[in-house]
């Protein structure tokens, strides 16, 4: 049987190099008349680090100034992301149609990537490959692997290189 895509689960990472993995979302959305729900990780800092940082200033002072930062760090990467998509779709109205939801999410990035894949159930995942030009570059790398091992979904890895022009 030949699949047939409703919900694309897109991951992003707001690199200015992974606007083509996002129309290659928003392809595969089109052709299929599929909704494409978006998704930023916000990773979890070092347990050594948060145990440091709660021994310093108090484990409950602590924990106000994670909630407190965690709130803001997702509303402005909400922010980024709407802005984002605007600047991709804005020439084809249509396309911003295909867009169901934005996600930003705190905690361990294939957890969550995979929880909300099973919660949104999601017919295809979509990733972009990342050259190991820095530390934020191999994490994610590291992230596409461990969700390939995890799923049983389809997965979609889109090679992700500097534009001409860019």
């Amino acid at each position: 049987m030949i699949p047939h895509y409703k919900t694309i689960l897109y991951t992003t990472n707001l690199m200015p190099k992974s606007r083509p993995v996002l129309r290659h979302a928003i392809g595969i959305a089109q052709h299929y008349n599929a909704r494409i729900h978006i998704v930023h990780v916000v990773p979890e800092m070092d347990p050594s680090h948060q145990n440091y940082l709660a021994a310093l200033i108090g484990e409950e002072k602590y924990k106000q100034q994670v909630e407190t930062l965690n709130k803001d760090l997702i509303e402005k990467i909400e922010g980024r992301l709407r802005k984002f998509i605007h600047e991709e779709l804005q020439d084809n109205p249509a396309y911003l149609s295909v867009v169901a939801g934005i996600d930003v999410l705190h905690g361990p990035p294939t957890d969550q990537i995979l929880t909300l894949a099973d919660k949104l159930d999601a017919d295809l995942l979509v990733f972009g490959s990342h050259d190991k030009d820095g530390a934020v570059m191999e994490l994610l790398g590291n992230v596409v692997k461990r969700v390939l091992r995890r799923t049983r979904r389809p997965v979609l890895v889109v090679p992700v290189v500097e534009e001409p022009g860019a």
